[in-house]
């Protein structure tokens, strides 16, 4: 049962590991196809590099780089994330937030699916 007034808005479980069995992070993308029927929703995770150099008073823009990292699977309402890289796995509860109990448990099942999966 949601708590009406829940005195947090999010819960956060983060786990960092090791490099498991992940060639590249594409093989990440291989990950929904055990989890789509509750997290239909993916998204790449990208990260962006870039910068600027000052010399002499002048500033100049450095080459830029994007990559992806991981994806991040969400449920139909987005109240339920999940992301994948090749070194975490994070699970996000957003509201209704319901009970510690019910939120490690569906960690938990994830963690042990994605552990399954890649070790």
């Amino acid at each position: 049962m949601p708590y009406p007034n829940a005195p947090i808005t999010e819960a956060l479980f983060d786990v960092r590991i090791d490099k498991l069995r992940i060639e590249k992070v594409e093989d990440l993308k291989e990950f929904a196809q055990y989890i789509m029927a509750d997290y239909p929703e993916k998204a790449a995770k990208n990260r962006f590099k870039g910068g600027i150099k000052i010399s002499k008073g002048q500033a100049q823009q450095q080459p830029t780089e994007t990559d992806t990292t991981g994806y991040i699977f969400s449920n139909k309402n987005s109240s339920r994330l999940m992301q994948v890289e090749e070194t975490r796995f994070t699970y996000n509860v957003l509201e209704p937030y319901e009970s510690w109990e019910i939120h490690f448990a569906e960690f938990w099942k994830y963690w042990e699916l994605y552990k399954e999966k890649f070790q």
